[in-house]
Order: structure tokens, then sequence, then C-alpha cells
């Protein structure tokens, strides 16, 4: 597919959203709805100036590797679950809680977001910031090494999602 069709086809995308937006906020009225058409084109246009389509070249996403994923991740889940609950239960509770900083290198938004979605299965933990660079986790123990429940969530996660490997430390 050429860069003219797949302009289009990002004008024509961008073009149907911002249109069913225009009839839903019109009530699907047919005046408005026509009045909203050509507006709908302007601003598709005018958004891909803006921020252009992404390009379709990016990697293709793995299955096995995500479902490799599953069982490390349901138990690092029920583990972080008996270990908040006993620390509920100890008087005075066990808390030592910290900000602590996960590095992904190299970058990938991708990689990020998915292991912010692992972490809110992961009691105990609470992404705060992602960036594409890292992640700021709000952790009830600050002696607790999150890299090492990441690290391997993280591999998965790159293989995955078609990412680059990591940097930085063993393979």
């Amino acid at each position: 597919m050429g860069a003219t069709a797949t302009y289009g086809l990002a004008v024509a995308r961008r073009t149907a959203v911002l249109a069913g937006l225009w009839v839903v906020l019109v009530e699907g009225r047919p005046v408005d709805s026509l009045v909203g058409l050509p507006v709908a084109v302007a601003l598709a246009f005018y958004s891909l100036r803006l921020s252009p389509a992404p390009s379709n070249r990016r990697p293709p996403m793995r299955l096995m590797p995500l479902l490799g994923l599953a069982p490390r991740l349901v138990r690092l889940s029920l583990a972080g679950g008996l270990d908040v609950a006993l620390r509920a239960l100890r008087r005075p509770p066990d808390l030592d809680p910290a900000m602590v900083v996960y590095p992904l290198t190299p970058p990938n938004s991708g990689v990020a977001i998915g292991l912010s979605v692992m972490l809110t299965l992961m009691p105990g933990t609470l992404a705060v910031v992602v960036a594409e660079d890292g992640i700021l986790i709000h952790v009830l123990d600050r002696t607790q090494s999150m890299e090492a429940q990441l690290r391997p969530l993280e591999d998965g996660l790159r293989r995955g999602l078609g990412a680059p490997p990591r940097s930085g430390g063993e393979p």
C-alpha cells in the first residue's frame, strides 16, 4: 500500500470517528449532522498534520510468550495477596512504604503500559507514574526487590510485543 493510500485511509478513519462523535453530540438531527461532516473532514486533515498516523511497521505481537507470563503473574499475585494479608494482621503493621523507580532500557511505551497493568494485579504495588523509559511504583516494603519480580515479566512482554530486548544486564 502506497503512502497516498495509507494517508487516505488515515483520513477516512479519523473522519469516521469525528463524524460519529458529531452525530452523537447533535443527537442524530439530520441538518446538524450534515453541517458536521465537512468539519469532521477538515479536522481529520488538520489532526494528521498535528499528529501523523503511526506507521504500520510495528513488529507482530506473539501470543505464546504473552500466555507464558500468566503462571508467573498468578504466582506473584497470590504471593503478594498473602504478603499484604499477613502485614495487615501484624500489630503494628509491618510497613516500610516507598516510591521505587523501575527503569526500562531501551524505552518502550507498550512494555511500560503492559507492566503497569500487571502491577495492578500484584497486591502491595501501585504504578504511580508510567513513562516510556520507566515506571514510578509505590510499594509497601522498600526491602522487597521489585526488579527481581518485574524483570522476567518485562522480558516476556518484550518478546510477546516484539519490542527490542532489555539492555544493561543479563539477557
